[in-house]
């Protein structure tokens, strides 16, 4: 199954591995009530875990969540008393116990971040002490970039300053060797500085000049990030050149922002990134239409809202929103 797990997650064959996951979850579930058999707890994790990727295809945010937490509180039942003991004294199996219920506490708080849920602060957290015990150091980085996420994401919980040192820390954990996980972090606090001049947009009283820093800090993370990525590396440096377009056409800096839209686009289309190719065309029918360049932003927008109808219902709102766009970008332009 851990073979059989990437042919079919990697060629998108969520279905079959669904069919698969099925046929053995019996072995290791008591199915009326949704709990592990006793023996098999170790088992039943691993296989919840299996469990997860096709329920997220199906956008199922609120079935994945319960998987997760009802994971954890196995996890946390088989770790029982080696939560309690130094690390020192732990032997293997007790280390094993600590480091399932960590990751388990990680992939609740990354989805709980998502879901826009306050408490994936303090699951996080958790994980990351749980992972500092044990000496694990890429584990711990990880969860503190989720952590920064978080911080800097989550309703109710948005603290720029602590989502910036997160980012750092977890960049300061990662070796010179890891350098999609570097780019990443720099990319982040890129977005960090982007979101302080947004929100210095609409104070009543802020310095010109901070704005200016906010920006040029912004552009100099995301430039670090784009200097560690591989050129061949579509999907991470698209993400990348998409974010420096939002900020530069926030600022008004329109060709340098088409450019970088276009770079993302180039990216996306060899990635076959259908959504982002979405996105991104958007984004550019949106800063045409800005500056009147009416021709440019129709032809963007209809290829946007073809990308967008291949997503059929799940993509409804950005249909209507592309076709009302087409159609205030032909009225202003007089096109059809």
């Amino acid at each position: 199954m851990l073979g059989l797990r990437w042919v079919h997650e990697t060629a998108g064959r969520w279905a079959a591995w669904t069919d698969l996951v099925d046929e053995i979850l019996p072995l290791v579930e008591d199915r009326a009530a949704g709990d592990p058999l006793p023996g098999h707890e170790a088992e039943w994790t691993l296989v919840t875990e299996w469990r997860i990727g096709p329920i997220e295809q199906r956008k199922d945010t609120g079935a994945a969540l319960a998987l997760l937490r009802k994971r954890t509180e196995v996890d946390r039942r088989r770790a029982g008393p080696t939560l309690t003991e130094s690390p020192e004294r732990l032997d293997e199996a007790g280390r094993r116990l600590v480091r399932t219920l960590a990751v388990s506490l990680q992939m609740l708080g990354g989805r709980q971040v998502v879901a826009g849920d306050p408490s994936c602060v303090r699951t996080l957290n958790e994980a990351i002490a749980l992972f500092g015990r044990l000496g694990l150091r890429r584990e711990t980085a990880i969860t503190m970039f989720n952590l920064g996420h978080a911080l800097k994401d989550a309703p109710g919980l948005r603290d720029l300053d602590a989502a910036e040192t997160a980012y750092r820390k977890s960049l300061g954990l990662f070796t010179d060797h890891e350098i999609l996980d570097r780019a990443k972090c720099h990319n982040q606090l890129g977005h960090v500085f982007a979101e302080r001049f947004r929100d210095g947009l609409t104070a009543p009283a802020i310095d010109p000049t901070a704005l200016v820093r906010f920006v040029e800090t912004a552009l100099q993370e995301h430039q670090a990030a784009l200097k560690l990525i591989p050129e061949d590396a579509d999907a991470d440096r698209a993400v990348v050149h998409n974010a420096v377009g939002v900020l530069l056409a926030a600022v008004g800096d329109v060709e340098p922002a088409a450019d970088h839209y276009l770079a993302a686009l180039r990216h996306e289309v060899t990635a076959g990134n259908l959504e982002g190719m979405a996105r991104t065309r958007s984004n550019l029918a949106n800063l045409y239409r800005r500056v009147g360049r009416t021709a440019d932003a129709l032809d963007y927008a209809r290829a946007a809202l073809a990308d967008w109808q291949r997503f059929g219902e799940r993509a409804a709102r950005e249909v209507a929103e592309l076709q009302g766009l087409i159609a205030l970008i032909a009225r202003e332009g007089g096109g059809s």
